[in-house]
């Protein structure tokens, strides 16, 4: 069932290796999502993954911000596998939460920020199907599209080595042919 949401040949030739059914069903969900956001005219969408927790500052945060940025996706939470920019691009409140652009690549597709613009290029880039993992199926600099990072991250990263929805999602996929967000 999952052949029609990958393309094998580019991930391997992307990752060097073949994905297991969780890497894909994992990044499809993200697909899916964008799919939604474009489908809907959704104008700008927080995606957290299952295992992703919301700080105390979080929902104040992205009440009163205006982050919008074309052509760009906003996490709150990243591993830095990339390197950030020294200056922040700027302070959004008084919590002392600040922005800065990544120079390369961040793992961060745990917990983010998208708008619908965004969503369709991914779309546009990967054909709408999954062409890499851990996360992010686009390259920063040939696609253009800007990966962004929260400083104080806004949000915790806690699996504890299983799925909080692991019990919800079983139940569904039971039932139906369907991925679910996260």
């Amino acid at each position: 069932k999952l052949k029609k949401y990958f393309n094998k040949n580019l991930i391997k030739k992307k990752i060097g290796r073949e994905m297991s059914p969780s890497e894909i069903g994992a990044a499809a969900s993200h697909i899916k999502a964008y799919k939604f956001i474009v489908k809907n005219k959704i104008q700008r969408a927080v995606i957290f993954e299952d295992d992703a927790f919301p700080s105390i500052h979080f929902k104040n945060w992205i009440k009163n911000t205006s982050f919008n940025e074309p052509n760009a996706i906003l996490s709150f939470f990243a591993y830095p596998s990339g390197y950030l920019n020294k200056n922040k691009i700027k302070k959004f409140d008084n919590n002392n939460i600040n922005v800065y652009l990544s120079k390369t690549h961040i793992y961060s597709a745990s917990s983010y920020l998208i708008n619908m613009q965004t969503a369709k290029k991914i779309l546009k880039v990967t054909k709408s199907k999954v062409i890499n993992y851990p996360d992010w199926g686009f390259s920063t600099i040939k696609d253009k599209i800007k990966l962004y990072v929260t400083i104080p991250f806004l949000v915790v990263i806690c699996d504890r080595g299983q799925s909080n929805l692991s019990k919800e999602r079983n139940n569904i996929l039971v039932n139906s042919n369907s991925f679910l967000i996260g």
